[in-house]
């Protein structure tokens, strides 16, 4: 069975490519010379794929943390995937396992990638994005796991990239959305949240964000009714 990429998947996760790659790379030379192990790095991306949490981690490998410390603090700064999920509830459809990797392979710019779409609603092509984008994420690892093993190069800077690639990908969705109640509502969230913990911050974001997300679209809903 000849098995194709839909062209509309490989161009919109494009964005992706270009950010998950370095950091990608970045992850694999830092967690080969945390560890001294080319497969633990590809190993993680693959089976955790955390994005940031996974630099996190490798911290707590470093420190002799212990897999309840990692497994709590994974939890903690992932904990926002819950809500990117709910707006995709009627969008993931099909087999059990189909839905269960686009459930573990959603991140922030899988989620930003998605949702700026109605193409979101075809099932194959959010396999695709959601496959691709973790490939990137998969085969920079490994060649930084290889680079890790082989060079002696520092690259922390590259860390940034990946808070980068997510305020450019929220800039295209601004240009390609006619609402901007969601940006307004996120900058409020924002500021609400400036004297929370650091470690807590962005899932209360995420949580007033939601609360806010929900409010409106009451007022919304009750506005409708009225008209």
């Amino acid at each position: 069975m000849k098995i194709i990429c839909p062209k509309p998947a490989f161009i919109d996760s494009l964005p992706a490519l270009f950010g998950y790659f370095p950091i990608g790379l970045a992850f694999g030379i830092l967690s080969f010379n945390t560890t001294q192990s080319f497969w633990i790095g590809p190993i993680m991306s693959l089976l955790v794929y955390a994005g940031a949490a996974q630099f996190i981690c490798l911290n707590l490998i470093a420190n002799n943390g212990t897999l309840i410390d990692i497994a709590i603090t994974t939890f903690i700064v992932n904990l926002r995937h819950i809500f990117y999920g709910i707006p995709f509830l009627s969008a993931f459809k099909g087999n059990l396992l189909k839905r269960f990797y686009l459930i573990f392979g959603i991140t922030d710019e899988t989620y930003a990638i998605l949702s700026g779409t109605l193409k979101r609603f075809d099932t194959i092509y959010s396999l695709w994005v959601t496959g691709l984008t973790h490939l990137y994420w998969i085969v920079g690892t490994i060649l930084g796991s290889y680079l890790g093993s082989q060079l002696n190069y520092d690259l922390s800077a590259l860390d940034f990239s990946l808070t980068a690639l997510f305020i450019i990908l929220a800039i295209e969705q601004g240009y390609s959305s006619k609402d901007s109640v969601p940006f307004i509502l996120a900058i409020i969230s924002f500021f609400i949240c400036q004297l929370a913990p650091a470690s807590l911050f962005l899932s209360l974001c995420m949580f007033v964000s939601l609360i806010l997300t929900l409010i409106d679209f009451n007022i919304r809903e009750k506005n409708y009714e009225l008209s």
